[in-house]
């Protein structure tokens, strides 16, 4: 009686911190709120029709990390890219130098190095893809190494984990996923 009410507590802990996909790295446990029009990703992981995600969404950030002095960058990512038979990572979006001094970001829309948003597009037919949210605090320092100069033509096997530690964003502070299938 008590292993199984300790196995429960822990299965719990493990749903409340999972807010990227599991086996899924980097890994994020503070959760970052997405919202399309009136259809908000919670949990992290929850099924969103195709069509709701034309636009992009509006994203909150916990209070934790509101800072009037600190900028942040946001990728959007789909680890289930099925290339001949072996799954690689497609870069949605990527939005440095985002204003974190409230809870409600504002993304900028123009930029060098904005990876435009593209709506989520698995083929037909495919299981539901796990398109993960991110979001980084960027160093004071922050700048995109000379090879990721061109990121809108990198956006297919995308390493964010390499992309992450060239750049020195260290581990995610935020994140969520969802679900999307045609």
């Amino acid at each position: 009686m008590i292993a199984s009410k300790v196995f429960f507590l822990c299965l719990q802990a493990l749903l409340v911190v999972a807010q990227t996909p599991a086996g899924f790295a980097p890994a994020a446990t503070e959760p970052l709120k997405v919202t399309f029009a009136a259809n908000e990703v919670s949990p992290a992981g929850k099924q969103i029709q195709r069509t709701d995600t034309a636009n992009t969404p509006t994203l909150n950030i916990p209070k934790s990390l509101i800072s009037p002095t600190t900028k942040g960058l946001l990728i959007l990512i789909d680890p289930d890219v099925n290339i001949l038979g072996s799954k690689v990572n497609y870069l949605h979006w990527l939005i440095p130098n985002i204003d974190l001094s409230t809870e409600k970001l504002t993304i900028p829309t123009t930029g060098s190095n904005i990876v435009k948003y593209f709506q989520p597009s698995p083929p037909m037919g495919d299981p539901p893809h796990r398109y993960t949210f991110l979001l980084y605090v960027q160093p004071a320092t922050f700048t995109i190494p000379a090879q990721y100069a061109n990121l809108q033509s990198r956006v297919l096997s995308f390493d964010v984990k390499a992309f992450a530690g060239a750049t020195g964003l260290g581990e995610p502070k935020a994140g969520s996923y969802m679900l999307v299938q045609r």
